[in-house]
């Protein structure tokens, strides 16, 4: 996911960088979602900025599934509101979202992405670290893998045929329906190459461990597991 282009602020604001956000208020929809904890590794890995050196205040009144606030965290909670109002209202400085704002959306002038040019960054973090962040997962539980070791096997062939079939729509832009796709798919291809998505654990593991130790970092987790344990042994190829 381009978790790059969901850091949000007023377009009257100073920022240009996460590094200029140290201090600052950062709102949520949710502190634990997935695309904020990856945005919050990247800030802290590659712009210098850690976590309890920003403010944050969430609009969830429970962040659920168990998760608690690290220690030595200073976030408040505001539940119900909105988080793009609490830009609006300078309550908060940015915003961490895993939606894009509606003003974003509708284009309104008073808002804008942190980043003056989303896609350059994302294209530099790319090609330092060859890391797509990825916010899902498929679950098998252990009980049925254990009864029936053919599921995860075919789920992994099933994902890598729709895999291929997507690219090879791709390779004609006329499928997309959007006017521009084909400079689109052309940038893409050039920023990060042919093919974009890659399944099984191999290929993959770099950025597994890499969203393992956020998560670890950031209290999620209170060990570092072994990222093999994590999957069926057929996803290792």
């Amino acid at each position: 996911m381009p978790v790059h282009a969901y850091m949000f602020c007023r377009s009257d604001a100073p920022y240009t960088s996460p590094s200029d956000l140290r201090g600052k208020t950062i709102g949520c929809l949710g502190y634990r979602f997935t695309v904020n904890l990856w945005l919050r590794g990247i800030v802290q890995d590659h712009y210098g900025v850690k976590p309890e050196e920003m403010k944050w205040v969430s609009t969830l009144a429970t962040e659920g599934a168990g998760f608690e606030y690290p220690a030595g965290l200073d976030i408040s909670v505001v539940p119900d509101a909105e988080p793009q109002d609490l830009l609006l209202d300078g309550t908060v400085d940015a915003i961490f979202s895993p939606v894009i704002l509606p003003g974003i959306i509708n284009g309104d002038p008073r808002l804008r992405r942190l980043f003056p040019d989303s896609r350059a960054e994302l294209a530099a973090y790319y090609a330092k670290t060859n890391i797509i962040p990825i916010t899902h997962t498929v679950v098998v539980s252990e009980s049925l893998l254990a009864r029936e070791p053919w599921v995860a096997d075919n789920l992994l062939t099933a994902f890598r045929e729709a895999q291929r079939l997507v690219d090879e729509a791709y390779l004609e832009p006329k499928f997309l329906s959007t006017y521009d796709a084909v400079l689109n798919l052309e940038e893409q291809r050039r920023d990060f190459g042919d093919t974009l998505y890659v399944h099984g654990l191999k290929r993959n593991r770099h950025i597994v461990e890499t969203f393992v130790r956020y998560a670890h970092e950031q209290g999620y987790i209170k060990k570092l597991p072994n990222v093999d344990t994590l999957f069926a042994p057929v996803s290792n190829d």
